[in-house]
């Protein structure tokens, strides 16, 4: 493309410069054609219409005199002066003379009535045809010139996309190497990612990959993070920023703390898969300080401070129930039916708000008839 840009460029020059030249040429034979048809109007028709009106004269004089000669020679040939050859002589001489006064008179006639109409119109056409052709030189020029500049510009244009082409892949060529941050453990994510149908091969040369597609992991000790799923019944409890603590089950006894750093917007597409019921969002929390003993893949299990309260009333979940559309527990060993009001929940233990009071016994097996268990 960089080639036939150069030759398009070229071209233009070329082709501007043919275009000077053949106007030149066109303006050169229209103005001599102009001024052939001057010549021959103030020159040549006037030297040639003097030329044959001297021949009449000429001619007219030479008739007189070769009559004045015949008319003597006859005299003298009556008096037997002259041989009568030489009289025929003379009176041939004299016809001579007459036929070439004709002839001339005819030469001025052919020059006034034909030839001088004829050889005008030659030259005005000659001149009208020259004016023509300077007119389709200077079209073609034009035309010529604005076909080159298109095809330049084209070829330009055609130029720089190649060279944004080559330069967008030697770039994406640069970005193929890819430099690891820090020293440690290069782990491929299909190690990582657990499948259903078992454990996918790494990365094999020559495999294509898609954009955004995990490719490698580097776990670093020294910044953990935890990916746990959340119920969809939960997320409106669940903002970034809580604090949590994570236990795991390869480290028993020792609490982790962290916070919540992100929240999915779309349900786990796995959990879907196997259950298309359940909707568990997965949420990052980052863990706070030294994780080196810690290893990436490891089990475990957060909870997530979403509220605090220095002194609250709470039973187990099973206690409340619904009746009528209204939370209520069983007190006593009657089981007597009180409506209560609730506040939040950890799945264990609900909080009570409002018609129990610390002391008051409970039933955990509710009767199950009306709207159910809590």
């Amino acid at each position: 493309t960089e080639a036939s840009f150069i030759n398009a460029r070229e071209n233009l020059d070329v082709v501007n410069n043919q275009g000077v030249s053949d106007l030149d040429g066109a303006e050169l034979k229209a103005r001599f054609a102009k001024q052939d048809l001057q010549k021959y109007l103030k020159g040549d028709y006037p030297k040639e219409l003097k030329e044959a009106q001297n021949r009449i004269t000429v001619a007219e004089e030479e008739v007189r005199r070769a009559e004045e000669k015949r008319d003597w020679s006859k005299v003298l040939f009556g008096e037997r002066y002259l041989s009568e050859s030489e009289y025929e002589g003379d009176v041939l001489a004299a016809q001579k003379a007459r036929l070439d006064q004709e002839l001339a008179q005819s030469n001025l006639q052919l020059l006034k009535t034909y030839t001088y109409a004829r050889k005008l119109a030659e030259l005005e056409s000659e001149v009208k045809q020259s004016k023509l052709a300077f007119e389709r030189a200077r079209r073609k020029a034009r035309a010529n010139s604005v076909q080159a500049d298109a095809d330049l510009r084209a070829k330009e244009s055609e130029f720089k996309r190649e060279k944004e082409k080559l330069e967008k892949i030697q770039g994406q060529l640069a970005k193929t190497k890819i430099h690891a941050p820090t020293e440690g453990l290069v782990i491929y994510s299909t190690t990582a990612a657990g499948s259903w149908r078992g454990n996918a091969e790494p990365l094999a040369a020559g495999q294509d990959v898609k954009e955004r597609q995990e490719i490698i992991y580097l776990p670093r000790a020294s910044q953990m993070q935890a990916e746990v799923k959340i119920h969809e019944s939960s997320l409106d409890k669940v903002k970034v920023g809580l604090s949590a603590t994570i236990t795991v089950d390869s480290r028993p006894g020792k609490v982790y703390t962290g916070k919540v750093a992100s929240i999915s917007p779309l349900p786990d597409a796995t959990s879907m898969w196997l259950n298309s019921d359940l909707k568990l969002y997965k949420t990052i929390i980052h863990i706070d300080g030294d994780g080196s003993d810690l290893r990436t893949g490891m089990s475990c299990r957060a909870e997530i401070l979403v509220q605090e309260f220095a002194q609250t009333l709470f039973v187990p979940v099973q206690a409340v129930v619904k009746r009528d559309g209204k939370e209520v527990v069983y007190v006593g060993r009657n089981g007597k039916m009180r409506q209560v009001e609730i506040g939040l929940d950890n799945d264990i233990m609900v909080q009570i708000t409002k018609g129990l009071v610390s002391g008051d016994m409970v039933s955990l097996t509710p009767p199950l008839a009306g709207d159910g268990a809590y």
